[in-house]
């Protein structure tokens, strides 16, 4: 097994039996006050102990320039330029805590329609299940509908297409640069312009040219072949010796059958795709309404079909129909995150927060650093399944994917709090590349203070939210992380609330003593002893194990024992290759901390 690194990790969600469901919340109201509810305010100070980068929301960047470096501010009377931490940022902050600490859903923050579909040749099911004995096929419109027909394929070796096209290389324009390319690096879409293949139409010939073992017959393309079909293409993959050819449609060809759902999933996932699709190529630029397809038939039905041979899967699931959040849609009944700063998700029952958030002003002239940071804030994406989903023992039982309906979201996602800032090194090339992100931070040790107004909660929500601020009374070890970089250990603060310090206890102790009771029925454990919460401590200590808090590389050195020297490694494709997962973040040596009961 090798260590899993990586500078965010997850608290667990709740199940919606698990939900704490404020039994007031329907009876909230800005009007009609509880007969114990309360109003004020807290005065709060935040002390920045690294740098930190909130970016000017203000100057929004022109269509050719790069976002502003500029912390946010805005300027005074006298002219004066006053940083300040916006409403909005604190606010978010603060929900995620006290969602987390009150068993809470979690939100379908941003969704959509998100999906992701499997390609992955490290996960021996796609590999060994799924993409092999795949099949051809033709996907085309009927009558407005798409309709699947089988077909006959054959191999074709790479270089008697160059031969047939008569073409050697491929010039690939990038912005204003170009750049010759041979052709079995160059895309499908580029080598269909190559070619000029606008439509599949037109045949080409063929005739045989020798047999492979555990492959098959082999052809190569031959203007004066004995064969004839329609030239498909697709891009370039370490070791592709091959191109196809489909047998052309017939007119009394039966369809296949297949859910047509499968239709709207591919264009989704195509969708996603850094790279342009094949599908929004051949619909939308070409036009065309005959489109060749790989497919998975099982028992008579076509259960996914994708536009090359190792295609991304498209039966997968859409990621709000997975739980926990599909709880979260499918339930009127707030949660106390929904109680206290409200909720429009739902028509029929919305309801306005009863908290607000003045923007933090800085005290003083905080200092603006004197150097621009740059850092490439890429992470793994939601798509990279042994991070994002809940995963055990996948050396037994194979990974947990988007394909799987019974795949759960791993929960609420967060940041370690680090020690220190820190910068990776970078070469010229990878700082002027498009990927870099440029700020100029505010050093450590700038003070900024805020004002938290509530209006008619009550002592329990109260509570609750003073939990979340001072992580339980324990703000003198705990931190919370706020701006941007965090990945890189920027905008660690800690939360000093002006409250006298016996007041404080009694509203932790009254939102403790209920939320204990329903820890104990749902959980069977107190609240502070719950995964929630050991997790949710474990990210918020100071983090000492700097080397595991970096990203994965998709290019590490790494010492082969084997081989006796260094080499380059996918450290992405090494996890997946070794069944490792990302632990819970209490699991770590030295990561876990125990918030400590007040009863």
């Amino acid at each position: 097994m090798t260590t899993v690194k990586s500078p965010y990790n997850f608290v667990p969600a709740p199940t919606e039996d698990q939900v704490f469901k404020p039994e007031w919340a329907n009876q909230v109201s800005h009007d009609i006050p509880f007969e114990d509810g309360e109003s004020g305010e807290i005065e709060i100070e935040i002390t920045a102990e690294t740098p930190i980068f909130i970016r000017n929301g203000h100057k929004k960047p022109t269509k050719n320039e790069k976002p502003t470096e500029e912390f946010s501010y805005f300027k005074d009377k006298n002219g004066q330029k006053r940083y300040f931490i916006p409403a909005t940022s604190l606010k978010g902050m603060l929900r995620n805590v006290v969602e987390i600490m009150s068993f809470s859903r979690l939100a379908p923050v941003a969704l959509g329609n998100t999906i992701f579909g499997l390609r992955d040749m490290n996960n021996e099911d796609y590999k060994r299940k799924e993409i092999s004995k795949t099949n051809a096929g033709w996907l085309k419109k009927v009558d407005g509908k798409w309709m699947l027909y089988p077909s006959n394929f054959y191999k074709v070796t790479i270089p008697s297409v160059k031969d047939y096209f008569n073409i050697q290389s491929i010039i690939r324009k990038t912005g204003n640069k170009e750049e010759k390319i041979s052709f079995n690096k160059a895309t499908s879409i580029e080598k269909y312009k190559a070619c000029k293949i606008k439509n599949f139409l037109n045949p080409v010939y063929f005739d045989e040219s020798h047999f492979v073992n555990k492959t098959g017959q082999i052809y190569k393309l031959n203007k004066n072949g004995d064969f004839e079909g329609i030239l498909i293409m697709f891009g370039s993959i370490d070791n592709k010796k091959y191109e196809y050819v489909f047998e052309e449609l017939e007119e009394d060809q039966r369809p296949l059958h297949f859910d047509k759902s499968l239709i709207t999933k591919a264009l989704e996932i195509n969708g996603t795709e850094k790279e342009k699709s094949l599908w929004d190529y051949f619909l939308n630029e070409l036009k065309i309404e005959q489109i060749p397809v790989f497919y998975k038939e099982v028992n008579g039905k076509v259960i996914h079909f994708g536009f090359s041979k190792l295609y991304r899967l498209n039966n997968a699931e859409y990621l709000k129909d997975l739980e926990p959040v599909a709880s979260y849609t499918n339930n009127k009944e707030m949660d106390l995150g929904q109680t206290i700063f409200g909720q429009t998700s739902n028509e029929e029952s919305s309801l306005k927060g009863r908290v607000f958030f003045s923007h933090a002003l800085a005290l003083g002239s905080p200092k603006e650093s004197d150097k621009v940071s740059y850092e490439i804030l890429g992470s793994p994406k939601p798509s990279y399944y042994p991070f994002y989903l809940k995963q055990k023992d996948p050396r037994n039982n194979g990974y947990n994917t988007y394909q799987n309906k019974s795949s759960e979201l791993r929960g609420f996602k967060k940041y370690h709090v680090q020690g220190q800032a820190k910068q990776n090194e970078y070469t010229q090339e990878q700082k002027d590349s498009e990927s870099m992100v440029y700020f100029r931070p505010l050093e450590s040790g700038a003070k900024f203070t805020f004002k938290l107004r509530y209006h008619n909660l009550k002592p329990f929500e109260l509570g609750a939210l003073l939990s979340a601020l001072t992580y339980h009374n324990n703000h003198d070890q705990l931190r919370h992380n706020l701006g941007m970089a965090k990945s890189m250990g920027y905008g660690r603060i800690k939360m000093d609330v002006k409250m006298d310090s016996e007041n404080l206890k009694k509203y932790l102790k009254i939102f403790e003593v209920e939320i204990n009771e329903h820890s104990l029925q749902k959980f069977n454990k107190k609240w502070t002893d719950t995964d929630q919460i050991k997790d949710l401590g474990s990210l918020a200590k100071v983090g000492t194990d700097y080397a595991r808090l970096n990203f994965p590389k998709l290019e590490a050195e790494k010492f082969n024992p084997r081989k006796g020297r260094k080499e380059k490694i996918n450290e992405f494709n090494e996890i997946k290759q070794m069944f490792d997962f990302l632990k819970a973040p209490s699991d770590y040596p030295g990561s876990y901390f125990q918030i400590k009961s007040l009863l």
